[in-house]
Order: structure tokens, then sequence, then C-alpha cells
């Protein structure tokens, strides 16, 4: 199993970033309007009216959306190919959206059942289950195949990772402290994110040479 190295993740992410700043930050710009839009109210009362529940419910869709499209576009860019800010969008099926919602889903409900449990539990599955959803989004597992594979993956790394969440937390903190910080923090950290999965599932630049997919490769002769 080989052992990730946090620094270098962080720093081939910043490289990456800046490479690439204004697609990025556009995403980021992007994806922050949609999350404040989603946190509107429009009374000063504690609860969400019928308009307020339905913003806030299409707001968390398109969420989902835009996030299942930056990994992909990220995994691309970490893997030699050109990007540009329609990627965000682009092949994303029905299907492989709503895995992924799922996913993500009984992702949180298992981690919040393991953090009610007790927190080292909680703190185990949420490392050893944090590739799901890029596992969905790379290699179009299923729902269950995605824990069951993350799992295997992430022995031996477990704590790696979740110190790895610790300094993601600590920088999406900082970056929530104005708008402009988030537009800069969430395509960093999704960056990071995504090279933490590529390095763990194929020692990452290996796989970034060899695998193109066929679609990428048509894409590329268009």
């Amino acid at each position: 199993m080989k052992k990730i190295s946090i620094n270098n993740i962080f720093r081939r992410s910043w490289d990456t970033f800046t490479q690439d700043w204004k697609i990025f930050l556009s995403a980021g710009l992007i994806i922050s309007i949609v999350a404040f839009l989603t946190e509107l109210k429009f009374d000063s009362s504690s609860f969400y009216t019928a308009s307020e529940f339905f913003i806030k419910l299409i707001g968390g869709l398109l969420s989902v959306f835009l996030s299942l499209g930056l990994i992909r576009m990220i995994l691309n860019r970490i893997r030699g190919k050109k990007i540009a800010l329609r990627n965000l969008f682009e092949n994303i099926s029905l299907k492989l959206y709503f895995s992924f919602l799922i996913v993500g889903i009984v992702y949180a409900i298992i981690i919040g059942f393991g953090f009610i449990a007790l927190i080292i539990p909680g703190l185990i599955l949420m490392s050893g289950l944090y590739m799901t959803q890029y596992l969905v989004a790379d290699e179009k597992a299923k729902v269950m195949e995605s824990f069951s594979k993350s799992w295997k993956l992430t022995k031996g790394n477990r704590w790696r990772i979740f110190f790895f969440l610790i300094l993601i937390g600590i920088i999406s903190i900082i970056g929530a402290l104005t708008l402009v910080g988030m537009i800069v923090v969430i395509p960093f950290i999704s960056i990071a994110s995504t090279y933490l999965y590529n390095d763990i599932v194929s020692g990452g630049e290996v796989r970034a040479h060899e695998e193109v997919t066929s679609e990428d490769k048509e894409g590329e002769n268009e």
C-alpha cells in the first residue's frame, strides 16, 4: 500500500490551481453563488416558507451537480487533459448524478451514526469511506461497490486521510469568513481531495499518463 504524502498533495494542488486559476476561480464563483442563494431567507422567522424550502432544495441539488462536475473536471486536468469551464456541466448523466447523490447521503448517514456511537468509529468511517463519491465520479461505481472499494483502498492511509480532512476543514473555515475566500477555497480543496483520491487509487502521476478515456480522446480530436 503506497503511503500518501499530504505535503506533496497540497504542493501539486496549488500548482494546478495557479496554472488554471481563471477556470478554477470561475468555478468557485459559480458554486459560491449557488451556495449563497441556497442560504437566503426572506423573513426573520426561524421556519422556512414553501418558496424558501423549494429554493433550498433546488440549490442543494444543483450544488451536488456542480460538485460532481468539478471532480470530473479536476480528474481530467490532473491526468493531463486540457480543461475549460464548460467541463463543469458536461457528460453527467442522470444515472451518474443520482448515484453520486445517493452515495453522498448514505456516507453522511453512516458517519453520523458513527459519531453518535463513539467518536473514534466515526473518525475511522469518515476516513475509510472518503473515496466513495470519487469512485462514482471517476469509475461510475455502483453505490455499494463504492463503499466496499473505498474501505479497501484507504487501508493503511486512514489516519493520513483524517489529518488531511482536518487541514482542509481549517482551510474551509478560514475561507468561509469571506465570499472571496470561498471562491478560492472551494476549487483548491476540491483539487487537493481529487489528488488524494488519484494518488490512492493508482499512484497519482502514473495514472495521469496512462489513463485517458476514449471519450476524452475523441474530444481532443474535435
